[in-house]
């Protein structure tokens, strides 16, 4: 004997404008709800569980007999939701999508008795994929709005992207100079230039004068050195102004500290294949490069900054590969898995194409278009996948330039235990198909 047998809800809902206007009533919708259902009584033939919301609109599910039908199917009180019509239910498209997507994860069938939708045959399907595809729609749709809001608000100078550049105040969304901190910017461009002090010498200075209060590193005062905002101008990867913010640096004075950086990057003495990746497990403080040099050959060393310890490189390298190939097992094929299954979801999105299309729900031009779309991002898709597939298979079968690009790409800094030369932790990027 069942004990806990799941209800059938029956949902009514009216508002003063429709018993006015419609001449809908709560009393006819339940009457015409209940006939269905001792229609089909082979079917459902549960006990049911009356919902009336009386006087409520339907812009909003903030109704209290709502409320209470969704904590029941969030309680799994409920297995069917009846209703007259679906603006019974919302008018809100968000809404409709919202609870379309609580219905399909609770198992809860939805019957509309007007539209002659049910969601448990292949009509009320086809009506939830044309419902997720306008949530789909939206969302793109939304995207593209908030993209080209972006771009033209760039374009008008305005600063879009919250924090704002040492030098900078935002006003109105617009950046003004603040004196004070563009100074600071003006010695940082002439220590580099003019006084010959490097990126590293100068976060030491700085953060030793606790220079405007805040901690200054390496990547922190190569960004500012780098950063063209600083002549005014914005380059994105959409939209480019030249003359987007006010300057504090002459035009061919931030030339010239770029030459330098470039020069400086290409003169490198030694390729550290680990270069401000290494790091004390346990102070956290990064690794300094050493070499040292001998009639045949050349020994790079990172060196524990404060007991002065050095592991040679080679012999990290040589810990690397359990970590690394762990990394690839776990969470790289991990990841490529997940793309492969947005490919499953394109192939499903061609055939509810199709399926549209031969219903004559959408015409051939959308049609041919969105298959082609699909193809591309397909293609694009499986490209991907293969190219990183084969260069990841395993730390031994990558080339050394592929294991170059590997550490650059992935690793974000690898913990070392000093005393005992030991690799304990490495911590990776977030992952990107390459």
């Amino acid at each position: 004997m069942e004990t806990n047998r799941k209800r059938i809800g029956i949902y009514c809902r009216v508002s003063t404008d429709d018993q006015a206007i419609n001449g809908y009533s709560l009393r006819d919708q339940e009457r015409r709800i209940r006939q269905y259902l001792e229609l089909f009584d082979d079917k459902y033939n549960q006990e049911t569980e009356l919902y009336i919301d009386d006087g409520y609109s339907a812009k909003s599910l903030d109704r209290k007999d709502m409320q209470r039908l969704l904590n029941d199917i969030q309680e799994n009180k409920i297995d069917t939701v009846v209703i007259h019509n679906l603006d019974r239910l919302t008018r809100n498209i968000k809404d409709l999508i919202t609870l379309v997507e609580l219905f399909e994860e609770y198992d809860v069938r939805l019957i509309s008795i007007r539209e002659k939708i049910e969601t448990s045959d292949p009509t009320g399907m086809l009506f939830i994929s044309i419902i997720v595809l306008f949530a789909q729609w939206e969302r793109e749709t939304t995207s593209l709005r908030t993209k080209r809001a972006i771009d033209q608000a760039i374009l008008e100078g305005k600063w879009v992207h919250g924090l704002t550049p040492v030098g900078f105040e935002s006003i109105d969304g617009y950046l003004s100079i603040v004196d004070k901190e563009a100074e600071v910017v003006r010695e940082i461009f002439e220590m580099y230039l003019m006084e010959e002090f490097n990126v590293r010498s100068i976060s030491i200075i700085y953060n030793a004068k606790n220079k405007l209060n805040k901690e200054w590193t390496n990547e922190i005062i190569r960004g500012i050195l780098r950063n063209r905002i600083y002549i005014g101008e914005y380059i994105g990867k959409r939209v480019t102004n030249l003359n987007h913010s006010p300057s504090i640096i002459d035009r061919s004075y931030f030339y010239s500290v770029q030459r330098k950086l470039d020069d400086n990057a290409k003169i490198r003495k030694y390729p550290y294949l680990f270069r401000d990746k290494c790091y004390n497990a346990y102070t956290l403080q990064k690794f300094e490069q050493k070499s040292t040099k001998k009639p045949n050959s050349i020994y790079l060393y990172y060196v524990d900054p404060t007991d002065k310890i050095r592991i040679n490189e080679n012999m990290i390298y040589e810990q690397l590969e359990p970590f690394i190939d762990k990394h690839i097992n776990l969470t790289i094929m991990k990841y490529v898995k997940k793309e492969v299954f947005k490919h499953k979801d394109n192939d499903y999105l061609i055939k509810l194409h199709t399926h549209l299309h031969d219903s004559g729900f959408i015409d051939s031009d959308y049609f041919t278009d969105a298959i082609e779309q699909i193809e591309q991002t397909t293609e694009k898709l499986v490209d991907l996948m293969n190219r990183t597939i084969s260069r990841i298979n395993s730390w031994k079968q990558m080339t050394g330039k592929e294991r170059k690009k590997f550490i650059a790409l992935h690793i974000d800094r690898i913990l070392i235990n000093p005393n005992e030369k030991k690799v304990l932790e490495i911590e990776f990027n977030q992952l990107t198909l390459w």
